[in-house]
Formats: structure tokens, sequence, C-alpha cells
């Protein structure tokens, strides 16, 4: 049986089409597997950043515990000197209370010095004997 010639560039030019559109299809394939290796790299890259980022957040927080505990032992050791400062202010005002009683009684004791040289003739300038 003879297959006529025009029925054979038929079946040519349809496997060259279908040559082409299986080039074509391989090709398309070929960009989806590189891309999908190119997802599955950056997916694998930022999984690391995620993981380096978790471990600086957990260093972080380390660093924040270890400062509260600071800033709470230094809030004590303020409260502590506040409470010492408190208690010199009372000695102080107490103290100032004797300086003053003191101050009153120096002037108390001016005050009969001056009367006891006014006596003798020798306040304002008086000479004794005089």
């Amino acid at each position: 049986m003879k297959i006529p010639l025009q029925r054979i560039d038929s079946l040519e030019s349809e496997a060259a089409r279908f040559h082409q559109r299986f080039e074509l299809v391989d090709a398309r394939l070929s960009h989806l597997t590189d891309a999908v290796g190119d997802l599955s790299q950056g997916q694998r890259e930022l999984r690391l950043d995620i993981r380096e980022l978790r471990q600086g957040m957990g260093q972080l927080r380390d660093q924040v515990v270890v400062l509260d505990g600071r800033v709470t032992a230094l809030d004590g050791k303020v409260t502590a000197l506040d409470g010492r400062v408190t208690a010199l202010d009372g000695k102080v005002t107490v103290l100032d209370g004797k300086v003053t009683a003191l101050d009153g009684k120096v002037d108390a004791v001016a005050v009969q010095v001056l009367a006891i040289a006014r006596h003798l003739g020798i306040a304002d300038g008086a000479r004794p004997g005089g």
C-alpha cells in the first residue's frame, strides 16, 4: 500500500509542529524547575535568616533580663540611700535646732559681756577707769 506524498508531507509537518511544541514545553518546564529551585534556595536562606533573628532576639531578651535585674538592684540601693538621706536630714534638722539654741545662748552671753564691758567702761570706745 502506497502512502500518498501529500499525506507524508502532512505528517512531517505535524511532526515538526509537535517537536516545536515539545521544545517549548520543555523550555517552560526547565524555567519552572529553575524558578522552584531558586524559591527553594531563597526559602532556605530565609529560614536561616529567621533562625539567626530568633537567636538574636533570645540574646536581647537575656540582656534585658540582666539589665532589669541591675535596675531593680539599683532601685533598691537608691531607696536605701534615700532612707539614709532622710535620716541625715533629720539629724541636720536636730543639729540646726541645737545650733539655733546655742546661737541664742551666745547672743545672751554677748549681751551680758557687753553689759559687763559697759559697767567696766570699756564698751563703745570707752576707756577703763575713765
